[in-house]
């Protein structure tokens, strides 16, 4: 059983701007009362930290927050909450799905996401975190490789993250190979298992999610292989492949901050109050030597 620590913004960037929200004036006003938010999953390192950061940031408000998970199968603009039935809306998705969004009847702030037009929230800054991906990768796995990547099944064309990595790891003689979009653990298992099997070119895997990065080491190991790994966010799974040295090193994602700090925000903004947060925070990259360092412990599960 894996050992769940509440993920706490304590760190860097993070840390600097959670002290902000700790001044006085950021209650939210009597006339404000109802927070629903929209989430694409509960699920996992990341949406579970997100949606913690985002009910302990209601509750110190003094407001009251509705969680909904997202029906894929239906139109998102009809799954956010009417005029009336709440005072606020927040979107934590996986996925362009800015434009619907913004059909919201209240006002409408993202966690996690980016959203054109909406009044405000906090997501990671992705340009900075794919070429500080690309950096590390040259780092830790070295020159002239190419890689498999697997990234979100929402994220069917390239964005700023995966082109700033695809640039760095070009400056450095490295290319992505092939790409997969996978939605589950099972599907990156078995697409790893399949083509590491036939192509012995394949020289390293980088992961976009957490469930990507479990059916990585599943198939690696599988097959007796010892092809370095980049890993996102973190669980007992990623702590022993780092133990082991098949992941270099994972990229973990200020999910607690994203939901945490876009909801305080939101309610100082609602409050009639202004917050000087900015919009995108750097991730954290946690590899074999920082993963038992104190602040880091703080903010992933706990390690055995």
């Amino acid at each position: 059983m894996r050992a769940h620590r509440l993920a706490r913004p304590a760190l860097g960037l993070t840390l600097a701007l959670l002290l902000l929200l700790s001044l006085p004036g950021c209650a939210a006003g009597a006339g404000a009362q109802r927070l629903v938010l929209l989430a694409q999953d509960d699920e996992g390192f990341y949406w579970e930290n997100l949606l913690s950061g985002a009910r302990l940031a209601a509750q110190d408000a003094g407001w009251e927050i509705e969680v909904r998970l997202l029906d894929a199968e239906s139109d998102l603009a009809g799954q956010l909450p009417a005029a009336g039935e709440a005072d606020l809306a927040a979107v934590a998705l996986d996925g362009a799905q800015g434009e619907a969004a913004l059909r919201s009847e209240v006002p409408l702030v993202a966690l996690g996401c980016e959203i054109e037009g909406a009044s405000g929230g906090i997501a990671g800054e992705e340009t900075t975190i794919g070429r500080r991906t690309g950096q590390l990768i040259a780092q830790k796995i070295g020159l002239q490789r190419r890689f498999l990547l697997l990234t979100s099944a929402e994220s069917y064309a390239q964005d700023d993250w995966e082109v700033a990595l695809r640039g760095e790891l070009g400056n450095q003689g490295s290319l992505v190979a092939e790409r997969l979009t996978v939605d589950s653990e099972e599907a990156a298992f078995a697409y790893c298992l399949e083509l590491l099997a036939r192509d012995s070119r394949i020289e390293g895997i980088v992961c976009r999610t957490q469930a990507a990065t479990r059916g990585a080491l599943r198939a690696v190991r599988a097959l007796g292989l010892q092809t370095p790994i980049v890993g996102a966010d973190f669980d007992d799974g990623i702590a022993l492949g780092l133990r082991d040295g098949l992941v270099r090193f994972t990229v973990v994602r200020s999910a607690y901050a994203y939901g945490y700090a876009g909801v305080e925000a939101a309610l100082r903004r609602a409050a009639g109050g202004t917050s000087d947060l900015p919009a995108k925070v750097d991730a954290v990259y946690v590899d074999i030597y920082n993963m038992y360092d104190e602040d880091l412990l703080l903010y992933l599960y706990d390690l055995e």
